[in-house]
């Protein structure tokens, strides 16, 4: 009686680290490679756009469920500040600047007044 290994499953899920950063690399940098490589494994595999989003979607988060992460944005706030200045300058209401930069009436007025 001979034992044969175990095989692993075979599974259509790419493969993805472990969740964990490295001292090199912050949080939430393998997070995004986790992302944008299982969306293109899914696409590679002949998958539509959504159902490639979908199951990339849920291949990241059983991968990263529990993980606290958090991506800054990539805004440059001094063009938005000139561009808040230039409206308001131009005669925008500052409740019209409220919707369009999202931020509140006090945080409009103290960039307005920055030099």
């Amino acid at each position: 009686m001979s034992i044969k290994p175990a095989r692993a499953p075979k599974t259509d899920a790419p493969p993805l680290f472990s969740g964990q950063s490295s001292e090199y690399c912050p949080p939430g940098v393998h997070l995004l490679d986790d992302a944008f490589d299982a969306l293109l494994h899914f696409v590679a595999q002949g998958m539509d756009e959504m159902e490639a989003k979908e199951a990339a979607r849920g291949a990241v988060a059983r991968v990263w469920k529990g993980s606290r992460w958090y991506v800054t944005g990539q805004n440059d706030t001094s063009e938005r500040n000139s561009r808040i200045k230039r409206d308001y300058l131009s005669g925008e209401r500052l409740a019209l600047l409220e919707r369009r930069y999202q931020l509140s009436t006090r945080r409009l007025l103290q960039i307005i007044k920055e030099r």
